[in-house]
């Protein structure tokens, strides 16, 4: 179990990181970081 939940977080944070280097980019960080916020 507790591996699972690693690898959860893990995913969970590896998703996050790529969605923040996305929306630099693009110029969209402030929606993303306001989508985030709301969890």
């Amino acid at each position: 179990a507790i591996r699972l939940f690693t690898m959860h977080n893990l995913m969970f944070y590896l998703k996050l990181m790529a969605d923040i280097r996305r929306a630099i980019s693009s110029g969209t960080f402030t929606d993303i970081l306001q989508s985030y916020a709301a969890l």
